[in-house]
């Protein structure tokens, strides 16, 4: 059996995300990416002073931002498997811009 490692765990959850996403059928929504572009700049520019004290950011406004946004808009399934999808995309950006 292979072991739990972190990166083992983060490609099975990603794995398991996109394969929900594929098997309903989604494609991606206009208003969807209009809100996460919002979202993350908005929380971009908010959390800019705290960079500049602390070399750090605090994730989870952002990522409750989107949670909600998508548990109001899909299926609980669903909405799980965008909110890991977008919110490893979104860590992937902020982390090529610190």
């Amino acid at each position: 059996m292979e072991s739990e490692t972190p990166s083992n765990v983060f490609d099975h959850v990603l794995r398991h995300a996109r394969t929900h996403l594929i098997e309903i059928g989604w494609v991606h929504s206009d208003a969807d990416i209009v809100y996460i572009d919002t979202t993350y700049l908005r929380w971009w520019q908010q959390s800019r002073s705290e960079w500049e004290r602390t070399h750090t950011r605090d994730r989870e406004p952002l990522r409750e931002a989107i949670a909600e946004y998508f548990r109001r808009r899909y299926d609980e399934e669903t909405a799980q498997a965008l909110f890991i999808v977008w919110t490893f995309t979104l860590e992937l950006r902020a982390r090529e811009t610190e």
